[in-house]
């Protein structure tokens, strides 16, 4: 029996979950335990965004009077401020597949959404456009963004930009995306209840089909690893569609209102933020359909494990 739960022990690779407390950034494992301090400035609590890698953290910082986005290197705990030169308040990063640049949108004199390499080298403006409050999303060869834009009035859409020739075109009414397979997203849209719907746009023939109706508006759509699975907060349900093979969605009740989800690298589990008498962070296992409260906290994100 001990032999058994050694071998257990060691199969069950541990993850490391950052998250925000007030205005600080933490990070622990996937238990709740060996918790530790990572940033005591960040000011306020926002989303937390790694590279690929594992290698980096950027969270939001107000220290300067705007909004910026600062790397966080986590072996040297050294912070690289990635948009000092930006006039006006710069959010919602996200990093290209390969690590090696990160997109966001900034409302400053020259607003719009933006490419940085992740030293801090190479800013570019790829648009005027860009909706503050949903990160830029990269095509699977980095070479292609899509990004909403709030229209006249609240109507939104997502609009499709590459990144080399500055192209940009309108891609589908909605206001969040997330890539499915290589020319394939699932993207969400209003409707005029309250609620949402998801369907699937190609690239290139503009086909669409619906994928689901929802009486509420989801929020925090992350593709699962494998590309297989897709989970998303619903009120208070962190759910997890299938794809391939079709199946009938996991529902995890939470007790609260569910803002965010992360995948670890194995798709084994999920972080989830939860708004309830207070700031929580769950953990979902998803073979064992089992939750359990880790922390005090929100914005919670698994660490990428290095390949």
């Amino acid at each position: 029996m001990l032999i058994a739960a050694l071998l257990f022990a060691i199969s069950v690779p541990v993850d490391e979950i950052a998250f925000m407390k007030g205005g600080e950034v933490w990070i622990c494992d996937h238990d709740g335990t060996s918790a530790a301090l990572l940033v005591d400035d960040a000011g306020f609590a926002r989303p937390l965004t790694w590279s690929p890698d594992g290698r980096f953290l950027i969270h939001w910082g107000h220290a300067s009077g705007k909004w910026d986005l600062y790397r966080l290197e986590l072996s040297t705990r050294k912070s690289l401020n990635l948009t000092t030169k930006l006039t006006g308040g710069s959010r919602s990063p996200s990093f290209s597949p390969d690590g090696n640049q990160v997109a966001f949108v900034n409302d400053g004199e020259a607003a719009g959404v933006y490419v940085t390499s992740v030293d801090g080298t190479g800013l570019k403006r790829v648009s005027l456009g860009g909706y503050r409050d949903f990160p830029p999303q990269w095509s699977s060869d980095g070479e292609r963004l899509v990004y909403a834009e709030q229209l006249d009035g609240s109507a939104m859409r997502l609009v499709l930009a590459t990144i080399s020739s500055g192209e940009i075109k309108p891609f589908a009414s909605g206001y969040d995306a997330v890539r499915l397979r290589s020319r394939e997203w699932l993207v969400v849209s209003s409707v005029t209840d309250g609620g949402a719907m998801m369907k699937v746009v190609e690239e290139e023939s503009e086909h669409v089909w619906e994928f689901r109706d929802h009486a509420t508006r989801p929020v925090s759509l992350a593709r699962s690893p494998s590309g297989n699975q897709l989970a998303l907060g619903d009120g208070n349900e962190v759910v997890i569609f299938s794809f391939l093979p079709p199946g009938d969605p996991l529902r995890f009740d939470l007790k609260g209102k569910v803002k965010s989800v992360s995948w670890s690298s194995d798709g084994r589990r999920i972080a989830a933020s939860v708004d309830g008498e207070s700031s929580e962070v769950w953990l979902v296992e998803v073979e064992s359909k089992t939750v359990k409260l880790i922390a005090e906290g929100e914005w919670a994100s698994i660490r990428p494990r290095k390949p």
